[in-house]
């Protein structure tokens, strides 16, 4: 998977193209790199640039490009074998009109087709804009009306309108922003409503992270992880979530030099990835974290990024890559790092690294963390961090262990699987 665009990307791409015309001419590099979904920017017409507070939902002509972009990107996406994703954001929405009491709660726009609607559409405890609705099912979101989704009216529209991107429009699956501002069986229900059930739908659920009084990451997480478990099973199979658990543990982990954070007190890695690697979608940064094409407000280390993707590149989960580390920078720049990452991609595909792939955590200690990966082709081994003394019981035979990539502060090698046929994985690799 991959993250589409970043902070900046609704100004535009590179010798002044559209961002929707950007994208569509890096296609042909994104098979290459083994992309399979990509994740678009919210596809509808916003009160802020970026499209994070959405207002007239069926105009989509954006500052990322016109409409008539869009359906070309996205058909070919879909030729190329790529399911675009759109950034659904539904728990909140801007109103276009003041009422009597000069309050902007009135939605009136003439392309949401025939539908107006008003304070009824808010949740009752909205602190802003005071609706009439149910109680809020979520968090509060400040910037702009709380949607009540226990409301049949509004989920009926939303539905329809999720329905028209799916088959007029043709994005295949939906990443849910803000996700904890409504409840997890609203998502589902959307999901269900308006997806396949193969979609590769993905909730932006976001805990809170537990940290200790000097303002070190804690060593346990399990309360963030138990969060977004829960979160999860109340969506009841119906969406993956992003995993803030192993980017919280991996970045702290690799700034610190305190690898041992990567193996949990049961052995297992530290993030969701270790308890429900099926439904976490492991990431570095995204437009909110990343320093370089993102918000900033949490980044990982950049001087160790290679490094973190080569962790969710060859472990479990279901990686998602960030443009501007997989493709290039917004100033055209990154391009080894991109070549790193789309090494570190194809070894994952050769060596058959899936979601559920099992793992065994050999070493975890502050200098050097090594583990085991049962692919579904081969066995992968992975060593990260600055210690060069690898114990010879880890790899201990040079002639059977193969190395594949290397780089600051990480290595890969692979054997044969005992129950298959041998393969030449670098020989593949280098096709």
């Amino acid at each position: 998977m991959l993250q589409g665009f970043h902070w900046t990307s609704c100004e535009g791409g590179l010798d002044g193209r559209t961002w929707y015309a950007e994208l569509r001419a890096s296609i042909p590099e994104l098979v290459k790199t083994g992309v399979n979904v990509v994740w678009l920017p919210p596809p509808s017409q916003s009160v802020s640039a970026e499209g994070y507070l959405p207002q007239s939902l069926y105009d989509l002509n954006t500052p990322y490009g016109s409409e008539r972009e869009l359906r070309e990107l996205i058909a070919a996406l879909n030729a190329a074998g790529i399911a675009p994703m759109a950034d659904v954001v539904i728990n909140h929405r801007c109103a276009d009109t003041q009422d009597e009491n000069g309050k902007w709660r009135i939605f009136s726009n003439a392309n949401f087709p025939a539908y107006t609607w008003g304070p009824w559409a808010i949740v009752k405890d909205d602190p802003c804009f005071e609706g009439e609705g149910n109680m809020d099912t979520g968090d509060v979101f400040d910037a702009a009306p709380d949607l009540d989704h226990a409301n049949a009216r509004v989920r009926g529209e939303l539905t329809t309108w999720l329905r028209w991107l799916r088959d007029d429009v043709g994005f295949a699956a939906w990443r849910f922003d803000y996700a904890r501002g409504y409840a997890a069986k609203y998502a589902k229900a959307y999901a269900a409503d308006t997806t396949s059930l193969r979609a590769m739908n993905v909730a932006e659920y976001w805990p809170e992270a537990t940290w200790e009084e000097d303002g070190t990451l804690a060593t346990c997480q399990n309360p963030m992880r138990q969060s977004m478990c829960d979160w999860l099973d109340a969506a009841d199979g119906a969406c993956a979530a992003f995993d803030f658990a192993t980017k919280a543990v991996l970045q702290e982990a690799v700034s610190r030099g305190e690898y041992w954070r990567l193996r949990d007190a049961d052995g297992k890695p530290p993030g969701l990835m270790g308890w429900w690697p099926q439904r976490a979608v492991t990431f570095i940064d995204n437009h909110d974290t990343g320093g370089n094409g993102g918000g900033g407000h949490w980044r990982f280390p950049p001087e160790h990024r290679v490094l973190g993707y080569a962790y969710i590149l060859s472990h479990p989960g279901m990686p998602c890559l960030f443009w501007p580390h997989a493709v290039r920078m917004p100033d055209d720049s990154g391009g080894d790092m991109a070549a790193d990452i789309a090494r570190l991609c194809a070894i994952r595909r050769e060596v058959g690294i899936q979601a559920d792939s099992a793992i065994t955590i050999v070493l975890a200690e502050a200098d050097m963390y090594v583990a085991r990966i049962e692919g579904a082709h081969a066995e992968l081994a992975v060593k990260l961090g600055p210690r060069y003394d690898l114990p010879e019981e880890i790899l201990p035979a040079t002639d059977v262990w193969t190395l594949l990539t290397s780089g600051e502060g990480y290595a890969l090698w692979s054997r044969p699987k005992r129950s298959s046929k041998p393969r030449n994985l670098e020989e593949e690799l280098s096709r």
